[in-house]
């Protein structure tokens, strides 16, 4: 410990001392708290599954933030809109190309399948 002058001076250090180890210890418990995940792994991905098979079901809510959210998930970027044209043809996301070349593939007899994102894949 460091030395101090006077008595006053080291109870002051040592009071200090002791509320930052409060702290610390209230910060460990906060993280500890805030790293477990509010749903479990099958919910979560039940979730994902049910939108995934019925987008449109999302889409047709009531509420703006779920109608964000469908575009935000359904496209890899944003919907563009041309006056007196409408709206263009979006880039889907990831997931729902995938989900449209297994559904070609089963279509072909075999032929197509699932990419892989990544620097490897020519798509990309």
């Amino acid at each position: 410990m460091v030395e101090a002058e006077s008595e006053d001076v080291m109870l002051a250090y040592e009071k200090k001392i002791a509320e930052l180890r409060r702290e610390d210890l209230l910060i460990e418990e906060k993280i500890a708290k805030e790293t477990v995940p509010k749903r479990s792994f099958d919910e979560t991905l039940r979730t994902a599954l049910n939108f995934l098979s019925e987008p449109k079901k999302l889409w047709n809510s009531n509420r703006l933030e779920e109608k964000r959210t469908v575009l935000k998930l359904a496209f890899a970027g944003p919907v563009s809109y041309v006056r007196g044209k409408g709206f263009r043809t979006a880039q889907a996301s990831f997931p729902f190309e995938n989900l449209a070349l297994a559904g070609s593939s089963l279509l072909n007899g075999g032929e197509g399948g699932i990419r892989t994102p990544g620097p490897g894949n020519p798509d990309n």
